[in-house]
Parts: C-alpha cells; structure tokens; sequence
C-alpha cells in the first residue's frame, strides 16, 4: 500500500514541474537518444564511418541536464558535474574503438540522472518547508524545555 503511495506522490512531482523544466527535461532525452539514433543512420547513409564514433547527442544532453539542476532551487552536486564525466569519458579516455553500448549505457544515466533530479531535487527541503514566526518558536521552545524536563 506505501509503494503506492510513494508512486502518486512521484507522480504528483512531475505534474507541478514547471515548463521550462518539462522542456529541457524532453530535449535531455531527444538529445541523448536522438543523438544515437541520427548516428546509426547517418552511418548507414555512408556519411560516417562508424556511429560510436559520433557521441554528441550525449555530450549536449549532459550539459543541457546540468544547466536544469542549475536552475533548481536545491543544487544537485552529481547533475550539475555531468558535463564533466561526459568530457572524460568521451574525449579524454583514449578508447581505441568506442562502441555505440557506451553511448547506450550513458543515454541510460541521463534518463537515470534526470528521474532522480526531479524526484529528489523538485521538491523544497525540510528547512524550507515552514519558515516560523517567532511566537511559534517560543511556543516549540517551551515544549522542548517541558519534555526536557521529565
């Protein structure tokens, strides 16, 4: 019964994400899965040689995925250096022959990335929550002190 719950209040999360949001979170996955796709056709068009050789789907989709946990109130410290293992691991590893799994497998992390960044990062931390006014925070005082107390 929790797990549905928990899946409503998933659910709930994705239909107050603002539009923008919802915009750069379709282009994140346009990029990334459209990106493999245009290379596997445009190898065989003829116009490249091999399609794992062609990642920058990918590589946009990391930096348009860290400019949407930019612009979240709550930073995410993981999204926000993607860009930076997409730069490792597609320019400054020197594979000898990329395979196009590897670009299959990061597609995967965005999705991953992008899930977590909206379910955990799209809501208002617990300080945030409620902000008290003082006479409620006296009243919270005067509790605490009272179950101190016994």
């Amino acid at each position: 019964m929790s797990i549905i719950i928990a899946i409503e209040k998933h659910i709930q999360t994705f239909k107050t994400l603002p539009k923008p949001e919802i915009y750069l979170s379709l282009l994140v996955i346009i990029l990334a899965w459209g990106g493999i796709a245009l290379a596997v056709l445009l190898q065989y068009a003829g116009l490249i040689s091999h399609a794992a050789s062609y990642p920058w789907g990918c590589v946009l989709a990391s930096f348009v995925i860290a400019y949407l946990a930019y612009i979240k109130k709550r930073k995410d410290i993981v999204t926000l250096f993607t860009p930076v293992y997409t730069i490792i691991i597609f320019c400054g590893l020197a594979i000898e022959s990329p395979s196009l799994s590897l670009q299959l497998l990061f597609a995967l992390t965005l999705m991953a990335l992008l899930v977590r960044l909206h379910l955990l990062f799209s809501t208002q931390s617990k300080k945030e929550e409620k902000i008290l006014s003082p006479e409620e925070e006296a009243e919270l005082d005067h509790i605490w002190e009272e179950r101190m107390k016994r």
